[in-house]
């Protein structure tokens, strides 16, 4: 692993760490360095959350920055649990209200943001926006040639859509002038913006009663 100034899980900028090196061709070594991966990325005390950022050098008048007291997994945390909440952090920096939308329609226009590379490979200090539609999972299916389970949600044509550093970011929607977080960015083709080809995205509403529990305290 290399060291990079930007981390878009939920669009959290991560502290100077320094390098680690994680080779899976040197495999006796392996649980060493996947251990000080592990240590390193779930310290609490080497993140902070950058809220209301739109420009990573360049600081705006509504941005905070919060600590991160804790960090919790998903008991089966994998690819098709692609979901890491970042739980005590202080609440009167947040100024707008999300919901998470129990019911998703595909009608609805929504948004997703992030920092990853743009259309030349290249990562910029803005942050990136575009819109798009939630696409059946049917139809999302046949695209893929993949059965996808009801924790999965399809989001938008491909084009324009997320590339390489997107993922954990956050997909809203926005319905009589509400906006609902309705999923995170998980994974998409490797050609970024590729027309015909859904972003994939874990479907938020599939998690509630734990992210509930975990936000009370009675995580397991």
């Amino acid at each position: 692993m290399y060291r990079s100034p930007v981390s878009t899980c939920s669009e959290c900028l991560i502290y100077n760490i320094g390098n680690i090196y994680l080779s899976i061709y040197l495999s006796i070594y392996l649980s060493i360095y996947l251990s000080i991966y592990l240590s390193v990325m779930f310290d609490p005390a080497l993140w902070k959350v950058g809220i209301g950022q739109e420009h990573l050098h360049i600081r705006g008048k509504k941005q905070r920055d919060v600590k991160i007291s804790k960090i919790i997994l998903h008991p089966s945390f994998a690819l098709l649990d692609d979901v890491e909440p970042v739980g005590d952090m202080n609440s009167t920096a947040l100024n707008n209200r999300f919901d998470i939308a129990l019911d998703i329609e595909q009608s609805l226009t929504c948004g997703m943001a992030g920092w990853g590379i743009d259309k030349i490979g290249s990562y910029g200090p803005f942050l990136r926006a575009i819109q798009g539609n939630i696409i059946s999972r049917e139809n999302c299916s046949q695209v893929y040639n993949i059965s996808f389970e009801e924790n999965i949600l399809c989001f938008g044509n491909g084009y324009p859509g997320p590339c390489k550093g997107d993922s954990g970011s956050p997909v809203t929607c926005e319905k009589n002038g509400q906006y609902y977080i309705i999923g995170i960015v998980s994974w998409g083709v490797e050609q970024c913006g590729l027309e015909g080809y859904p972003t994939i995205l874990t479907r938020i509403g599939s998690y509630l009663d734990w992210i509930q529990q975990t936000m009370n305290g009675k995580e397991e």
